[in-house]
């Protein structure tokens, strides 16, 4: 079995050992073919054809299959680290997601909020003096405009609040 999230995804890395045999086939073609033209040519450069043993043959193929092993070993440890990184992404995808559907939500609350205050403070003006309606007026105004500076410090408080309330939950999820 592979890891959370990765079931049905055939990598080279997860079925390596369901796929030993092929592997190992394919290894000996490649160095059939890598080895026959290097062999031919080590062959024909000495001027008489044919003139090699068994054993430098064997050498020559225990290179290459070296090579190739090392070659292997460096892929597997980059498939490694780059399954490792795609679990990371997505765990940070979540979290982004999470964020961001938290925030989705408290907005709508807030809008849901402001549109009940705003009816109330529509349906009790009029029983105000004009003085009074005046003022609760351009108090209503002024709410609507919030600068930068305000903002910052809205968000600098949810913020805080927020990532007291993730660790909590992190801290939830470990002990799961």
């Amino acid at each position: 079995m592979g890891k959370p999230g990765f079931e049905g995804h055939h990598t080279f890395c997860n079925n390596q050992n369901n796929h030993k045999s092929y592997f190992i086939i394919i290894i000996i073609f490649l160095l059939a073919l890598k080895a026959i033209p290097s062999l031919l040519s080590f062959c024909f450069q000495s001027g008489q054809p044919f003139k090699f043993s068994v054993l430098e043959i064997c050498d020559r193929i225990k290179e290459e299959f070296q090579f190739l092993q090392a070659q292997y070993h460096s892929l597997k440890l980059e498939c490694e680290k780059l399954a490792t990184e795609k679990t990371e992404m997505q765990r940070h995808y979540v979290m982004y997601y999470e964020m961001s559907y938290g925030l989705n939500i408290e907005m709508h609350k807030q809008a849901e909020i402001v549109k009940r205050l705003t009816a109330i403070c529509a349906q009790i003006t009029p029983f105000l003096t004009q003085e009074h309606q005046q003022q609760v007026l351009q108090a209503m105004d002024r709410a609507k405009l919030v600068t930068m500076g305000e903002l910052n410090n809205i968000i600098g408080v949810s913020e805080k609040e927020w990532k007291k309330e993730n660790r909590r939950k992190e801290k939830k999820r470990k002990e799961w």
